[in-house]
C-alpha cells in the first residue's frame, strides 16, 4: 500500500484557509492549531440595553387577536398592551379564578377564556359602577376605606 496517494483535505482547505498542498507522507504533516471553543455567554444575568425602559416609564403596544374574545359587550377591535403594577395576591387569585373559568366553561369557549379578558370585564364593570353610582360604587368606597 506504499503506492498509494494521500487524499486531500479539501474541506480543511476550504474551511482553514491553507493554501498549501495537502502533505503526501504522515510524518510531513503539519502541527494542527488548537481548535477554537466557542464563547459562551451566561445568560443568567440580565443584559442592560441603551433601550430598556426605567420602572416610571410605562410599556404600550399594539396586539392583535386573530381569535374574538367570548362575547365583550363593548369590544373595540383595537387592544393595547398596558402593565401595571398588582398585588402579589391579586396576581394568585386572578390564576384561581382563570383555572375555575375554564372548568366550568363551554368547551366551545374554554380556549377564549383569557386572564386579560378577566381583567378587561372586572375594570368595566367596575368602572360602568363608578361612572353610574359615583361617590357611592364599590370601588370608590373602598378606595376612599384605604381598600
Amino acid at each position: 500500500m506504499a503506492d498509494r496517494k494521500m487524499t486531500p483535505d479539501i474541506l480543511g482547505s476550504l474551511l482553514g484557509g491553507s493554501d498549501q498542498e495537502p502533505p503526501k507522507r504522515p510524518e510531513d504533516k503539519p502541527v494542527s492549531q488548537p481548535t477554537i471553543k466557542p464563547e459562551y455567554h451566561n445568560t443568567g444575568i440580565p443584559a442592560y440595553h441603551k433601550d430598556s425602559k426605567t420602572v416610571d416609564q410605562h410599556t404600550i403596544k399594539t396586539v392583535s387577536y386573530k381569535k374574538k374574545p367570548a362575547k365583550v359587550e363593548e369590544a373595540s377591535g383595537d387592544k393595547i398592551k398596558a402593565t401595571y403594577y398588582i398585588a402579589s395576591e391579586i396576581v394568585d387569585s386572578l390564576e384561581d379564578g382563570w383555572i375555575q373559568l375554564r372548568k366550568i366553561s363551554p368547551k366551545e369557549v374554554r380556549g377564549q377564556v383569557s386572564k386579560s379578558l378577566i381583567v378587561e370585564m372586572a375594570l368595566q364593570e367596575a368602572l360602568d359602577d363608578l361612572r353610574s353610582k359615583g361617590m357611592d360604587s364599590k370601588i370608590s368606597k373602598r378606595i376612599m376605606k384605604g381598600r
